[in-house]
């Protein structure tokens, strides 16, 4: 009986160790994209959880991606924000404007018109293409909703350097 439980164990242990993620970072955030996009967001998660906490933008995008959606695992704005936070923190463009949007409506915390604006044009800075101007729309939504005193400090913040990071 011990030695039946040992092999159970010890396959268990196996288990564990095939499937985790490589300490490469960008080769674990592969991993994971090639399981996102094979339809099982969960191993996704799995493979960018250890890269997203050890600062790897790309994978704490995708984590608050998840998150936003729901996708692997259960939906929780918030903690989709705090993700998204992280990897702006560090310039990732896609982030910003996903922290935009989500600070614009008040989603997964307060409303904070005047970071998510800085946020946005940020992204416009960065972007290309069809992202530029999803960016660019943000920015232009966001100022329409912003009062006068709202938008004297976010373009003075502007104007001072990168703003209030979130």
């Amino acid at each position: 009986m011990i030695g039946r439980a040992l092999v159970v164990v010890l396959g268990l242990e196996a288990h564990v160790f095939a499937q985790a993620p490589p300490r490469d970072d960008a080769a674990a955030f592969e991993r994971g994209l090639e399981s996102y996009l094979a339809d099982d967001p969960q191993s996704a998660w799995f493979f960018w959880l250890g890269p997203a906490e050890r600062g790897f933008a790309e994978a704490q995008f995708a984590i608050g991606v998840l998150y936003l959606h729901g996708e692997g695992v259960p939906p929780d704005p918030a903690l989709a924000k705090r993700w998204f936070e992280r990897a702006a923190a560090t310039g990732h463009a896609r982030a910003e404007l996903n922290l935009a949007l989500m600070l614009s409506a008040g989603h997964g915390g307060s409303r904070d018109l005047v970071a998510a604006y800085i946020l946005a044009m940020r992204a416009v800075a960065k972007l290309d293409g069809d992202e530029r101007r999803e960016a660019r729309t943000a920015a232009a939504t966001i100022a329409r909703h912003m009062s006068a005193e709202e938008a004297e400090r976010a373009r003075r913040l502007l104007m001072e350097g990168p703003g209030p990071r979130r």
